[in-house]
């Protein structure tokens, strides 16, 4: 396996992430409430209408918070492809990073401030519980603090 596959894939692994319905237990060993779960339809990474929406209300219960950070946790599915496995772990990496990012951008864009959005992907290490199907090829976004 190429050094920087092991290298994403090794830190994947360190994120520990184990989500349950409404709370998960984030890597940095601190409790967030789950605001929303976006999903993405196939290997896509842009944001639909319905997607928006969710992330508006979460940016809405953040602002009215008034403290803490948000924490966006990209994921992919884990249904395996027509590649290595090693090509696989990358672009699971690489999908769920996208996810995440283009979920943050829009919390930004709702008005969130920068400094206090932090981003994380898992690819498909740390699988979503209990919200459908699509679960799997998705971002959270967590209030914490």
């Amino acid at each position: 396996m190429p050094s920087q596959v092991v290298n994403r894939y090794q830190q994947t692994q360190m994120a520990s992430i184990a989500p349950v319905y409404g709370y998960s237990t984030m890597s940095a060993g601190t409790v967030g409430m789950r605001a929303a779960v976006v999903t993405f339809a196939g290997d896509r990474t842009v944001l639909d209408d319905k997607a928006r929406g969710l992330i508006k209300a979460a940016a809405d219960a953040f602002m009215a918070r008034g403290a803490g950070y948000i924490r966006v946790v990209g994921h992919a599915s884990s249904r395996s492809m027509d590649v290595s496995a090693e090509r696989h772990m990358e672009l699971d990496f690489d999908h769920s990073q996208a996810r995440a990012t283009a979920v943050a951008q829009a919390l930004i864009k709702a008005g969130v401030p920068a400094d206090k959005v932090l981003v994380e992907a898992v690819g498909d290490s740390a699988p979503v519980q209990a919200v459908g199907a699509d679960s799997d090829r998705s971002a959270e976004i967590f209030l914490q603090g």
